[in-house]
């Protein structure tokens, strides 16, 4: 009996796992795969919840942090999604899809209940990164790839090619894991093929072939948390800059010429033009600017705000779930239902009432990270320390990614973010265990 636990727990662990790499190089095209009209990332969920002992977790959570905000926001966010499903059907889920990943959460803080599952999963961690190095140099044949692969279509029209190269699951990948990577350096023996090459790595091919502004956006805010609280790692991304300028002002002397989303990049001058075009300045060249893009986001955000003032209940109640909040139709027949902006997302769906909790949940969350971060610091715990910090650096970017884009509408991006804020604060739970067993033990 003990034997069939043991291995149901092992195949839990390995199922969290299997979603984690899922969400991470595959993103979008995951998020639509179904089984019988259901997609195959809430079916998982679903199971792993039903094998994990909540009232436990639960038990555990508030011996180190106010789980109630949270508790309240959850239970708050499904009502209104039973709600908006009795009363608009099927796209009311859809919609909600935000506070169904948040229960990622509870497997991500069972990741790391023992000492040998801690073990493994920083061990898959340097797994992730050999993946998205091999992912790199797949990237010259990724038309080619694609087209063997069949079609996935997702459920606002979009017709696209299930994709192991989708921007947004690969640039926050890449991202993270180029800052972790900086941060753990004792963890790879500063072996100089880890944490100076590989890091490089991901950072150029995220910003060179990839080209978007939310990813210009959330490196300049990681950087900032990464000078605040590591300060000689900082330097480390600044020797960085000089590099990137000077293999870019050779490309024109090798005649070499990269295609990318955007156009093509001939020179430094062209990613300048691009990053200005950020701030709504007129691009030259090939470079796209993002005028349009901007003002057809202050017209969603007005739009929205406008909506949500219709009345008492949608101030503080929200909109629910089921209607869309924006009605606009993108290339390739994408219906767009939600603004660029996932803050603004979660306030118009519900309302004040709902936003505050979801904030002071996340405030909460991270004032325990800060409080366990310099715990580790004060005492030397540095491996924990660098591994708390990697680890918050998936949430600062999906954070970051959320000022302009709908991230936690985004099963890909919002199961990993709740998965490792479970992580994150198991570490914290396991640290003060730890502490408590020592006391004891003197």
């Amino acid at each position: 009996m003990e034997n069939y636990a043991l291995k149901n727990k092992y195949f839990l662990f390995y199922t969290i796992l299997f979603l984690m790499y899922c969400n991470l190089f595959v993103g979008w095209a995951f998020q639509n795969l179904k089984i019988f009209g259901l997609p195959i990332n809430e079916i998982v969920l679903m199971l792993i919840l039903f094998s994990l002992n909540i009232f436990r977790t639960l038990r555990n959570l508030t011996l180190i942090i106010n789980i109630l905000p949270f508790l309240l926001w959850l239970i708050y966010g499904l009502s209104l999604v039973v709600i908006g499903y009795l009363q608009h059907g099927i796209w009311a889920l859809r919609d909600g899809v935000h506070i169904i990943d948040s229960l990622y959460f509870f497997a991500g803080f069972y990741l790391l209940s023992n000492e040998k599952y801690y073990t493994i999963f920083f061990k898959h961690i340097k797994y992730f990164i050999i993946i998205a190095v091999i992912y790199i140099f797949f990237l010259p044949f990724k038309n080619i790839i694609q087209d063997i692969l069949p079609q996935i279509n997702s459920a606002q029209g979009s017709h696209a090619s299930i994709s192991l190269f989708n921007f947004s699951s690969l640039n926050t990948t890449w991202i993270w894991l180029a800052f972790y990577i900086i941060i753990n350096r004792d963890e790879f023996n500063h072996r100089l093929i880890y944490s100076d090459v590989i890091s490089f790595l991901f950072f150029t091919t995220t910003v060179v072939v990839f080209s978007q502004r939310m990813i210009y956006l959330s490196i300049f805010i990681s950087f900032i948390f990464l000078f605040i609280f590591k300060r000689d790692s900082s330097k480390k991304f600044l020797i960085y800059i000089p590099i990137f300028i000077i293999m870019l002002s050779i490309f024109p002397l090798l005649n070499i010429e990269i295609l990318n989303r955007v156009g093509s990049i001939t020179s430094i001058s062209f990613m300048l033009d691009h990053i200005m075009s950020t701030f709504g300045e007129t691009a030259s060249g090939n470079t796209l600017s993002s005028t349009g893009t901007v003002e057809l986001r202050l017209f969603w955000l007005i739009q929205v705000i406008d909506n949500s003032f219709e009345s008492i209940a949608t101030i503080f109640f929200g909109k629910g779930f089921g209607l869309p909040l924006i009605e606009y139709t993108g290339t390739n027949f994408t219906v767009y239902r939600e603004p660029h902006n996932g803050y603004l997302t979660i306030y118009a769906r519900m309302g004040f009432i709902g936003f505050f909790m979801w904030i002071l949940a996340q405030a909460i969350f991270f004032k325990t990270w800060l409080k366990y971060y310099k715990f580790c610091k004060t005492n030397n715990f540095n491996d924990k320390k660098n591994k708390l910090l990697g680890m918050i650096f998936f949430i600062i970017i999906v954070l970051s990614t959320a000022l302009a884009n709908s991230a936690f509408e985004q099963t890909w991006l919002a199961s990993m973010y709740y998965i490792l804020w479970g992580v994150i604060l198991r570490m914290c739970f396991n640290i003060k265990l730890d502490l408590s067993k020592k006391l004891i033990s003197n």
